[in-house]
């Protein structure tokens, strides 16, 4: 018998999530596999619904054998899918009842959701369709250690911190590049500083592009958000040489050790620069969104 219901322990749910998702089989994008980060995940910035409303759990003989969770934004109505994640033969049965019994729970109403599952989980995708979601792309996860960074830059190009010079270009370039960016300009470079940080190169006195990194040590993070070439300067490998100045400047703290990231899989160009710098593919993700 299987029982269906809410979960309290998050020590027991992170556990359960970072020993499913190290299979591809069983793996969801961007939900982690370190228990402890999943924990802090968990209890900080989850979802805006409290845990025991965003999550539940799939149990049989009291042993937990399934998880399923909401990452709730109440203000779009949307929400990010956490799993399914079940240790069971009836994968798709349990999967339903679980998806049941939280939409039903729910104290606030939902109008769609999405997800990212690796193009291994057979279930993961099969669930999506299931519930009438589209699949809207493919996604390459991205990862680099200390111990791959290519060091030695191949143009001959500046790479320095920006300096007031630079900021019209900047702004030029960024608004040209990323339209809809979450960080304009004049936010990345009121940013700069100790922790962020914004790249330029130049050559011969002429801006070629910039990249603006983000060191998180206190969880052991780094973060590539932009880098944009100009046009003109393009094809020369100094989108390369941008990603090498940055992944040093990320490796200088030393609680980082291991930089993800995530580019369209389709997006070739993008993914040779950091394939060259020395990133390597660790996962395919499938993305999906649905309406409910």
């Amino acid at each position: 018998m299987i029982e269906i219901r809410r979960v309290k322990e998050i020590d027991e749910v992170s556990t359960f999530i970072s020993k499913m998702n190290l299979q591809p089989t069983q793996h969801v994008g961007y939900c982690g596999t370190d228990s402890e980060e999943i924990k802090h995940a968990l209890s900080t910035d989850f979802s805006d619904l409290a845990f025991a409303d965003s999550v539940i759990g799939a149990f049989q003989n009291r042993l937990l054998i399934g998880v399923l969770g909401l990452d709730i934004d109440m203000e779009s109505k949307e929400a990010e899918v956490w799993g399914p994640f079940i240790d069971h033969s009836e994968w798709q049965k349990v999967a339903e009842q679980m998806w049941k019994k939280l939409i039903e729970d729910l104290p606030s109403s939902l109008e769609a959701f999405y997800g990212f599952y690796n193009v291994h989980n057979v279930n993961g995708s099969q669930f999506m369709d299931s519930l009438g979601a589209v699949k809207s792309g493919e996604h390459s996860i991205l990862q680099i250690s200390t111990n791959h960074l290519a060091l030695k830059t191949v143009t001959p190009v500046t790479i320095r911190e920006m300096k007031n010079k630079d900021f019209q270009h900047i702004r030029f370039l960024h608004k040209a590049s990323f339209p809809n960016a979450y960080f304009s300009a004049d936010e990345m470079i009121d940013m700069h500083g100790e922790k962020q940080k914004i790249f330029v190169a130049e050559l011969e006195q002429h801006f070629c592009g910039y990249i603006f990194c983000e060191a998180e040590p206190k969880f052991a993070e780094g973060n590539i958000h932009f880098i944009a070439v100009s046009p003109a300067f393009r094809n020369r490998r100094i989108g390369r040489d941008l990603i090498i100045a940055g992944l040093k400047f990320l490796f200088s703290f030393q609680e980082i050790e291991v930089i993800t990231l995530t580019v369209k899989s389709d997006n070739e160009a993008a993914l040779n620069v950091y394939l060259h710098a020395g990133f390597i593919e660790k996962h395919r993700l499938y993305s999906y969104h649905g309406k409910i």
